[in-house]
């Protein structure tokens, strides 16, 4: 099968001419700590932080019927390379998952007479991400443990929305995993509140996440009620939620838990 990169939506495949010849993906991100020097030390002190960006590394050619047919499909290329933003990064091989990226350098073209071969860097983040959306969604009472797996192999930020549905929520406590999140608030019954750890915020409505719905609206983000373990992180292995009312009439609720799987390629 040829292979096709999708980059901020458009398939390379327009171009009939472009032939994609190989993808090289680096196996890790970059080093992204810090060796701080101590006086009477011995070398130094290294601070560690998560994993950086990656490289993706595409090499390419197009083939033409004449000379100036092929400037005219290297200006075909440029259009669609030509994304001054961080877009999703498609890769045929892996077709349900996508990269955030940058083009990381212009291209060069080894050009011919009817034959011109470059490569193409993008700059990524650490992980690529499932196109679909991951969903856990349970009712609760005033005091409630959950327990999955979500099968996960790498740690993700949620999205998760508390639906009052027969009374009021005025504050509340979510235990994850041995870390304590607490909100306090006004939600009216059948409103939805939504602490948002990809953003991080926390919403008095439905989800708006550019990440999971393709939406965000500012002028809902209420920050003041917040405190504790924030954002909440969903790791690998079987996950504790707990969720208490601390306020409120009501003593039923939705709870819907949304997150994208991470990978390594």
């Amino acid at each position: 099968m040829p292979k096709v990169i999708t980059w901020n939506g458009v398939a390379s495949s327009i171009i009939p001419e472009l032939t994609i010849e190989s993808f090289e993906r680096q196996i890790l991100g970059e080093q992204q700590g810090n060796h701080v020097k101590i006086d009477g030390r011995e070398g130094t002190y290294y601070f560690p932080q998560a994993r950086g960006r990656r490289l993706i590394l595409s090499k390419m050619w197009v083939l033409s019927s004449t000379f100036d047919d092929r400037g005219d499909i290297l200006e075909d290329v440029a259009d669609w390379l030509d994304v001054n933003q961080e877009a999703q990064l498609i890769l045929s091989d892996r077709p349900t998952r996508y990269w955030m990226a940058v083009l990381n350098t212009v291209p060069t073209p080894e050009e011919w007479r009817h034959l011109a071969m470059f490569e193409v860097e993008w700059l990524v983040q650490p992980y690529s991400f499932d196109e679909s959306i991951s969903v856990e969604t349970w009712t609760s009472d005033v005091d409630d443990d959950h327990i999955w797996n979500p099968g996960l192999i790498m740690d993700v930020y949620p999205v998760i929305e508390i639906t009052p549905t027969n009374g009021t929520l005025l504050s509340l406590e979510i235990q994850a995993n041995g870390n304590t999140l607490t909100w306090v608030g006004s939600v009216a019954s059948g409103d939805t509140v939504t602490i948002n750890s990809i953003a991080p915020t926390v919403v008095l409505g439905d989800s708006e996440d550019t990440m999971l719905t393709g939406a965000y609206d500012a002028l809902a983000v209420s920050m003041a009620g917040v405190d504790g373990a924030f954002p909440v992180l969903i790791p690998s292995g079987a996950n504790h939620v707990r969720f208490i009312k601390t306020g409120g009439t009501a003593t039923s609720f939705s709870i819907i838990v949304s997150y994208r799987k991470k990978y390594r390629r």
